[in-house]
Formats: C-alpha cells, structure tokens, sequence
C-alpha cells in the first residue's frame, strides 16, 4: 500500500489577451425583429439529447426548421438526433424576418480521452510495488478497442487491452518494478487502438529513494502563483516549497495537467530550508490549443519519501498557485 503526503501548488493560472473564439449562443439582427439563438451541448453521442434555446425581440412568430416548427417567442426545447443537424430559427414581424442557425454535432466514431493523468509513484531503492493509475473514456459514439504499449521497462499496466463501450470508462493500474538504484525513471504510456487520438502519450514517473534518516515534512511557501502572457507565449514561473522537518528531502515535481511542465531532476530540500523551482507552460498541450484564450487552473505537486517503516509510504505537499 502506498501513503502519499504531497506538497500540492494549486490553481495555476494562466490568463491570454487573445479574442475567445465564438462557442457562445449566436446573436442575430436585422433592424427588427432580433433573435439570441444556442444548442447545448454542441457535440453528442447518437441517443443523447441536446438542447435548443433562444429569445428574441419584437418578433411575432417563431419557426424552427428539421420538423421543430413553430415555438414559443421565447423557449427551450430538447432534441435527440441521430446524425449531425443544423438548425434554422427564423423570427418574423410582419414583412421583417431575421435567421440564426446553429449546429448539434452527432459523433458516430469511437473517441477515446484522458479523464485523469498518472501521478508520480515514489518506492523504496531494492523495492518495487508502488502504484497509480489513470483513467481513459470513450467519449464517442461507437466501440473502441484498446491496448496498451509503452516505451521503458521499469513499470507494468493493468489491464494491457479492454474494450470501451461508448460512455464506459477503464481505469489502467500502474505498477513500479523493483529498482536496484536510486533516481527519477521517466517514461509515458501509449494507448492505441481504434479512437484514440495520434501520438497519445501518459507520463510515467517513478522515484526510488531511501527513506530520510530524519523526519521531513514539506509545505508551500505561498498559496498560489499567478502567470499571464500574450496568447503567442509560452511563460515560465517558480514555486517554493519549505522542508519543516529535520532530515533532508527528497522528491519529484509533477502537474495534474499535461499544459504544466515542471522541472524533472530530483528536488532534495536541507532541513528547515526553502527553496524555489521552475515550471514552463507548452501551449500546444491546452485542451483549447487552437485558439488558446481567458484562463486554466492546474496544480504542480511535490511528492517526496518520508520517515517510516513501509516501504511504499510517500508523502504530497499542497501547493497553490495561479
């Protein structure tokens, strides 16, 4: 069993000056009268329901092409087509018409995404046995069949294949193997199969370590760390983490999001000492990478060995930051 105690940098914060690309309801006008027309959600599974929502102006009759029909002036209604559609409303008043359309996405295909990213796993040296997992879905509307490879050796996945009904989930379970020396193992794991993305990689951390003669304890320095920039950058920033204890610390940086890059080497921190790290912010991994704009919370950890006598017992230090 693994205990984790973890220095945890919460809310980081990124913020771009870059227009947000329009997903919003669409406003439409022509003197008189004026309609405010969305779908939400946009993109569903065959057999989910999305829903149709507008208001208007000065408008006296509302219809809805696709068989909707005539509505109220101002309403909501649920669909649940079977393949992508766009609809038409189109408010009248008098000889005055005005039109807003709006498109609900169908996906038929498999469509396998990361719900939850690996966290570091820190062991014993001459020991193995420490473990996290991840956690895939299939956000498609088709089955998906997956397996499991990866690049380096020091780990083990469970399962290695399963099947992903659309809207199931697997949870995959990693485990470290035994290592004879001490430091940082990086590797990733790669899902492949049908609906999983091109060039899907999942970090794999591991740090063997003995424990520290002494207790440690780690803690932030602050509660969070702001970092803004044009939407064409990619900014840096620091952390701090302070070591309370009276042994010397020793640990990995990790991110709960793939947009977060801390530094890899191996962070030791002297007794009763403070001391900063880097992190980095790669705009390509955003989940809104192609018009990144506003801003994301993410949260970088310090997961370090404590004093104790199983050999798995690590610990995670809070750390927020925005």
């Amino acid at each position: 069993m693994t205990y984790r105690s973890q220095a945890v940098l919460v809310a980081l914060v990124f913020l771009f000056t870059a227009a947000f690309a329009s997903a919003q309801p669409i406003t439409a006008s022509s003197g008189k009268p004026s309609v405010t027309f969305g779908a939400a959600p946009s993109t569903i599974r065959a057999g989910q329901q999305a829903t149709l929502s507008w208001s208007t102006r000065n408008a006296t009759l509302v219809f809805i092409n696709q068989d909707v029909g005539v509505r109220p002036l101002s309403a909501a209604v649920s669909l649940s087509p079977s393949a992508t559609t766009t609809y038409t409303l189109t408010a009248m008043n008098g000889g005055q018409t005005v039109t807003a359309s709006v498109t609900i996405n169908v996906t038929t295909a498999p469509s396998v995404v990361v719900n939850s990213l690996p966290a570091a796993m820190i062991q014993a040296q001459g020991s193995g046995g420490a473990t996290t997992s991840y956690t895939l879905s299939n956000a498609g509307g088709a089955t998906a069949q997956v397996f499991l490879d990866q690049d380096k050796q020091f780990f083990t996945q469970t399962p290695s294949s399963f099947v992903l009904a659309p809207g199931a989930s697997q949870v995959v379970t990693v485990t470290g193997l035994v290592q004879s020396a001490a430091g940082v193992l990086d590797g990733v794991s790669i899902p492949l199969g049908s609906g999983v993305a091109e060039g899907l990689r999942l970090p794999i951390r591991l740090l063997s370590a003995a424990p520290p003669a002494q207790p440690v304890s780690a803690h932030p320095a602050a509660n969070r760390v702001d970092v803004a920039d044009d939407a064409g950058g990619s900014p840096t920033g620091a952390v701090s983490f302070t070591n309370s204890g009276d042994g010397t610390l020793t640990g990995i940086l990790v991110s709960d999001v793939p947009w977060i890059i801390p530094q890899s080497d191996v962070v030791t921190i002297p007794t009763h000492t403070t001391l900063g790290f880097t992190f980095r912010i790669d705009r390509s991994k955003r989940p809104d990478s192609d018009a990144p704009a506003g801003s994301l919370t993410g949260t970088i950890s310090l997961v370090y060995r404590r004093r104790q006598r199983h050999p798995h017992q690590s610990a995670t230090s809070p750390w927020s930051t925005r």
